[in-house]
């Protein structure tokens, strides 16, 4: 771990992020890797008191620091911004210049309120399309955990706006992202992807909708020809039985909750979201901001963990260490 370096962006501070992330460093600092926070200090060291957390804060201005406290100190590397909101873009900002300049292994970033965000940035979305553009890079967001793999192909979009997006070309161009990911950053050599459809029971041939047969069934031939093993579309309403999964190692769905809902039954408290096809890496617990879960000391850390964890293993991957199976990521 001595070779790791992940930056923690500040999210929200009225959420639980800090709440984690400062229980992370006091029990788990040892097997982490190194990592340090980005925002304010002020703000950051008021919610540590308000909290009563039983750790030590060091204000840092450099992340050449890092390492020279962090046994002893949870690294702050203090930002100043005209507003809260603005301290927490600004956080995501800085993080990726010093991803983008190599100066961190990873970034690992706590939930925000987007609506927060949205009333300083009309333009905000989302984090995973935030570092895409920042990347100038196609990005998907894959929701990883031991028990599933799952990547909805569209993202924060209105459903309305689902079938307008989706074409061969788009799908083409997502589905290969995702099948390099999975095999550089995720070391995934037997792919085995198994693909929904849009419609209810996946279109039953034409009868509730024609883009399975017009858009889904030819991008999965071109990807057939090129020697993937990608199957479907299925009906989302059966897929996701447990007889089915073990089929396939990653599951593709054409809409958000086609995606979410099966995977957060499934693995809520474990999984992570990983923004792949990056050249950075990027990656944050599935949970939100959870503001009535502060301060009561019952929020499961092991999603945010696990992304610290998943952050690590995709950075050893990119850089050719051995190979390490999907089970070992996790607690």
């Amino acid at each position: 771990m001595k070779n790791i370096l992940n930056c923690v962006t500040i999210g929200d501070p009225e959420g639980i992020g800090l709440e984690l992330i400062f229980n992370i460093w006091k029990k788990y600092k040892n097997t982490t890797g190194f990592f340090f926070i980005i925002g304010d200090y002020n703000i950051i060291k008021k919610k540590q008191k308000k909290l009563k957390t039983n750790i030590n804060l060091k204000k840092i201005n450099s992340v050449n620091e890092v390492k020279d406290y962090f046994n002893k100190y949870l690294p702050i590397l203090n930002i100043n911004s005209k507003t809260v909101n603005h301290n927490t873009l600004d956080s995501l900002k800085l993080a990726y210049q010093l991803a983008h300049k190599k100066l961190i292994t990873s970034i690992i970033t706590l939930p925000l309120n987007k609506q927060k965000i949205i009333s300083i940035d009309k333009n905000f979305i989302d984090q995973t399309n935030f570092f895409a553009k920042k990347d100038n890079k196609i990005a998907n967001m894959i929701f990883y955990s031991n028990k599933i793999i799952i990547s909805p192909l569209t993202e924060h979009i209105k459903i309305k706006d689902v079938t307008k997006k989706l074409n061969k070309n788009y799908l083409i161009k997502k589905i290969d992202n995702i099948i390099n990911s999975l095999i550089k950053d995720l070391k995934i050599k037997n792919i085995k992807i198994g693909i929904t459809g849009l419609n209810p029971h996946a279109g039953e041939n034409g009868n509730i909708g024609r883009e399975e047969i017009n858009i889904i069934n030819p991008v999965i031939k071109f990807f057939k020809n090129k020697g993937i093993n990608i199957k479907g579309p299925y009906s989302a309403d059966s897929l996701f039985l447990k007889k089915n999964l073990i089929k396939f190692n990653c599951i593709l769905t054409m809409y958000h909750d086609q995606a979410l809902i099966p995977f957060k039954i499934l693995d809520f408290y474990n999984g992570v979201n990983y923004s792949s096809g990056l050249k950075i890496i990027r990656t944050s617990p599935c949970h939100g901001t959870s503001y009535d879960l502060v301060g009561k000391k019952t929020a499961n850390i092991n999603s945010l963990l696990n992304s610290i964890k998943l952050a690590n293993k995709i950075h050893k991957n990119r850089n050719n260490v051995k190979k390490v199976t999907r089970s070992k990521f996790f607690n």
